[in-house]
């Protein structure tokens, strides 16, 4: 049996964590209906998103003076938005999160299995964010390692994927 205090601390952290994941980050701006392909997900969605913007966000925070270069690999982008099925709500995916962090990641690889959603997001990602570095791949992440592994430079380089 554990002890009260054991317990308390486990629900004190519960707490925290719910209160971190419902307000300390969202992305720079919210997803809107644009034509462009928009897959749908299920409501766990958003918690997974709310993690790993967190995640994003304190990375490239704690990183941005340890390494010259900093790289985002996301492989399975997806269209940038996704929407939860059974709500006309849209989620921004986890490129947007990434490329929203305040302090931004120096270059963006983008890997995703299906044309369409690549496209999606290509499109969507030159509107909002112009001047980011993004590299897009097209295929299965297993097939394409060649093309996105970040080759060797002569800068010293901290890759999040």
């Amino acid at each position: 049996m554990h002890e009260p205090r054991f317990l308390l601390a486990a629900l004190f952290t519960g707490r925290v964590i719910c209160h971190l994941l419902k307000h300390m980050y969202q992305p720079l701006f919210e997803p809107q209906e644009d034509g462009l392909e928009i897959p749908e997900v299920g409501s766990w969605a958003e918690t997974k998103y709310r993690l790993v913007g967190l995640y994003d966000k304190l990375f490239s925070t704690g990183m941005k003076d340890r390494w010259e270069t900093r790289v985002y690999i996301d492989l399975y982008a997806g269209a940038g938005y996704s929407r939860i099925r059974g709500k006309n709500r849209l989620l921004a995916g986890s490129p947007f999160l990434a490329l929203s962090v305040p302090d931004p990641f120096d270059k963006y690889i983008f890997c995703e299995s299906s044309s369409p959603l690549l496209e999606a997001l290509k499109k969507r990602v030159r509107k909002h964010f112009p001047k980011a570095d993004a590299k897009f791949v097209l295929g299965d992440c297993n097939d394409k390692v060649e093309e996105i592994v970040v080759h060797p430079s002569k800068t010293r380089q901290v890759v999040s994927v």
